[in-house]
């Protein structure tokens, strides 16, 4: 619940480390623009406390990030009342003092703003600006630093010196402080600014074989389809694979561009979730390991139970078979780590059916069969009872937290 003041918005969440608060931006969007007010709060989940750390309902406050493993954080203000400009990041410290990071204001424009986008280890990422006109940089107790001077929006760290932003043509940056970068084009999407095209986006459905295409762009325009439509948004059910065609005309002037709706099933593809391989949906599956068939293993989800080549074969619902990529699982992901994980133990007792687990830290367990599939799965686990699962063999795959794979090892479990 938020109190009354025009219209207010609660925006811009983030968690504490700890698990126990909620940073949050609380506005109001009233005229003349939206959330042009608000501060920052913070709300304890072990109280039901709402706090305002900004106090300062003039000066629009938002853009709100937790320093790591600290009650501070850092937002970004802007510094006029009832205005949007200019802006500085500031960190609220646990103490309570308030401490300026940017100084905007060195771009001699009504549009100065240092917007922050992101807090990794002991840096501040912000991008600086005047409009579009904006750089990436990051600031810690050494100064500043200029990240990239490619303009765009947001930016963040992957890892220390290897950062991710996107730029105003709708590309994603890859790069390392320092030096040259990578890009990497967003497929499918393409700017009107740049090439005078509007391209809108088809989802496509395996099973109803029916796409919903919508002309993503300003409502002034005036839409005409190939199929005679006028409306912003149309679903299709073609039969075999087919063009569609947008003409977009906005003052007196026409755009077109067309999207290929395919009936068919994408090309499979294998993902990972933690430990489990799977694929998309279809109407059956198998599973091969160094390129033989995983006896029963046909299900959609797969955990592969030593390292090895694997790769799928789906059918769609029209009987069309496809083969995915071959994917290499490693046998242990954790070889930095090996001295510390090698004091790891899995006892079986056969008499009791009771597996211990010995390690030197938490790890989580999973179960699977010979067919791949999840038999039981247990977090923290210091032990495994089997006494009420059939005779057969089996796989206990141990791994952290962060789902890399200390070790596997088969059991045999006979009556």
């Amino acid at each position: 619940q938020v109190p009354e003041f025009h219209k207010n918005a609660v925006y811009d969440l983030d968690w504490s480390a700890d698990k126990k608060r909620i940073l949050y931006a609380l506005g109001n969007d009233a005229w003349p623009a939206i959330t042009r007010d608000g501060d920052i709060f913070e709300y304890n989940l072990e109280t039901g406390v709402h706090t305002n750390m900004t106090n300062n309902w003039n000066y629009w406050s938002r853009l709100c990030k937790y320093l790591p493993g600290d009650t501070s954080f850092a937002y970004t203000q802007y510094g006029t009342e009832w205005y949007a400009w200019p802006t500085n990041v500031f960190i609220h410290h646990a103490s309570g003092r308030v401490e300026q990071v940017t100084t905007a204001d060195r771009y001699q424009s009504d549009d100065q703003m240092s917007l922050l986008t992101g807090v990794a280890g002991g840096r501040i990422l912000y991008r600086r600006s005047i409009g579009q006109d904006n750089k990436l940089f990051a600031t810690d107790r050494n100064g500043e630093h200029l990240l990239t001077s490619v303009p765009g929006f947001g930016g963040m760290r992957l890892e220390p010196y290897v950062y991710a932003a996107t730029d105003l043509q709708n590309n994603l940056l890859l790069f390392v402080e320092k030096q040259a970068r990578s890009v990497f084009p967003v497929s499918g999407i393409e700017s009107f600014i740049y090439d005078g095209n509007y391209n809108f986006p088809g989802t496509k459905g395996v099973n109803t074989r029916q796409a919903d295409l919508n002309w993503m762009g300003r409502q002034n325009a005036r839409v005409e389809w190939s199929t005679g439509e006028t409306s912003f948004g149309i679903s299709v059910r073609p039969k075999k694979d087919a063009f569609y065609y947008c003409a977009v005309t906005v003052n007196g002037v026409t755009y077109r561009d067309s999207i290929l709706v395919k009936v068919s099933l994408a090309d499979a593809t294998i993902a990972k979730a933690c430990i489990s391989l799977y694929t998309q949906s279809a109407r059956s599956y198998q599973w091969y390991m160094n390129g033989q068939e995983v006896s029963g293993a046909n299900g959609q989800f797969f955990v592969p139970a030593e390292g090895s080549n694997y790769f799928v074969k789906v059918t769609d619902n029209r009987g069309r078979k496809m083969e995915s990529e071959h994917r290499n699982e490693p046998d242990y992901e954790v070889d930095s780590m090996k001295e510390v994980w090698s004091k790891l133990k899995v006892i079986p007792n056969p008499q009791t059916n009771i597996v211990k687990i010995d390690a030197p830290a938490q790890v989580d367990l999973t179960l699977i069969n010979d067919a791949g599939a999840i038999i039981l799965q247990k977090e923290q686990a210091t032990e495994l009872d089997m006494h009420n699962l059939p005779d057969g063999t089996y796989t206990i795959i141990i791994y952290d937290k962060t789902c890399r794979i200390i070790k596997r090892k088969k059991i045999v479990k006979e009556s």
